[in-house]
């Protein structure tokens, strides 16, 4: 028998951070649902000297099982294998999301390279620009990703101006100016990257890009640095499946593990689809067939809000974490803080405005959609199988739903 000693670990909750756990009274299924991260130190009359595992490594094992920890451990005898690990003092840090104007900056909007009060046809307009009194711009561009009314952007700053490039469209579109920072000051420097178009080819001999494009990685040698993408403005961690790396130099984007019709649809009034869908599409028809065509997914793949993040550590992760929708539509109550990502339909981003009071955090978005598509109450395949048009209704719901979304690195102390 084993008995356990101690815990140490990190709960799926806001702002959680390292520490030592009690567990003991705890089920094997609550420890997959509770932590994120979890070691175990356990000792027993055989063991000269305690061993530490990864719960992780014994998902298959502890995930479905209702006994106590304490129960568990009890029950397993020498014949057990376990495989010690070695438990790194950890350190939580996590990027922060805030809306630029609550952090005192300035919008406008201007024709590319040119100052935002150059007259000019509001429609050539198509750049956005913050500035700040005071504050070097350059630093956005270091440390943080740009959102506007929903949807992520690549950046170009000097000291006084960040230049947002195509982001003026969404506002002139939209006439809101809802725009956002996710800051990974804390965690490390990024960088950003075109996708390059020019090597992408059918990951395997006779399918599709749609399937699966091979391309070149942003940068050679990823080691110490995690990387993530941007498809049309929708932020993925390696873990989505939406992408992976092959080898040193090379990568799989699966532009099939995105739902491109629904995001079409809650996104064309928002953002520019028009190199995708062609400059005739009417509003919500698109031509599902066309939609995974080489053509299309090049397009894709070429859009200016599709781009490869380089952040600068490693055990970057997200967790879902969940807040709570009111009866009317952006609105919502959290009873900490909100400093996370405040995420909602197929992956938007919802710019947020949060006030205390009453003991909470009063949550106010606007731009939300008003409920999910139909094409997602019958199933993915179905849906693509029976309809080429995503003119199709909604099913409304009174309230929104979205979670928040925590972007971790657990860095080891020093």
């Amino acid at each position: 028998m084993y008995n356990l000693e101690s815990a140490y670990g990190i709960a799926r909750a806001q702002g959680a951070v390292w520490q030592d756990q009690d567990v003991g009274a705890l089920t094997g299924v609550q420890l997959f649902s509770l932590f994120r991260r979890l070691y175990l130190t356990l000792t027993s009359d055989f063991l000269t000297v305690p061993v530490s595992i990864d719960i992780a490594d014994y998902q298959a094992v502890l995930a479905y099982d209702e006994r106590t920890v304490t129960q568990i451990f009890t029950s397993w005898t020498d014949n057990t294998p376990l495989v010690h690990k070695d438990v790194p003092a950890y350190t939580t840090k996590r990027a922060v999301f805030t809306d630029v104007m609550r952090a005192g900056y300035t919008v406008q909007r201007s024709i590319p390279g040119a100052h935002y009060t150059s007259s000019q046809d509001d429609k050539l307009k198509t750049e956005m620009q913050l500035t700040r009194a005071g504050t070097d711009m350059r630093l956005i561009e270091r440390y943080c990703l740009v959102s506007a009314n929903g949807y992520f952007y690549r950046t170009e700053t000097t000291r006084d101006i960040c230049y947002v490039p195509q982001a003026g469209k969404t506002l002139l579109k939209t006439r809101f100016n809802h725009v956002g920072l996710l800051s990974f000051e804390k965690i490390g420097q990024i960088t950003t990257h075109p996708v390059n178009t020019d090597s992408a080819i059918p990951h395997t001999m006779g399918s599709t890009l749609y399937d699966g494009a091979n391309v070149a990685l942003p940068v050679v040698g990823l080691a110490g640095k995690t990387l993530l993408l941007v498809v049309a403005g929708h932020l993925h961690f390696m873990s989505d499946g939406v992408f992976s790396v092959v080898g040193e130099n090379r990568a799989v984007i699966r532009p099939g593990v995105v739902p491109l019709i629904d995001r079409y649809r809650e996104s064309h009034d928002k953002i520019d689809w028009s190199t995708i869908v062609g400059p005739d599409a009417v509003d919500n028809y698109v031509d599902a067939a066309a939609l995974k065509s080489d053509d299309s997914i090049e397009a894709l793949l070429a859009h200016p809000q599709t781009f490869w993040v380089v952040v600068d550590t490693i055990n970057l992760v997200k967790a879902r974490l969940p807040i709570r929708a009111l009866p009317l539509p952006g609105q919502f109550i959290c009873a900490t803080e909100p400093k996370e990502l405040l995420v909602a339909g197929t992956g938007y981003i919802l710019e947020y405005w949060k006030v205390y009071q009453a003991g909470e955090w009063a949550v106010n978005c606007s731009g939300v959609r008003p409920g999910r598509a139909v094409s997602g109450t019958i199933g993915r395949e179905g849906w693509l199988a029976n309809t080429t048009m995503t003119n199709v209704g909604y099913v409304v719901y009174n309230n929104i739903q979205a979670h928040l979304l925590d972007i971790v690195a657990d860095q080891i102390e020093v």
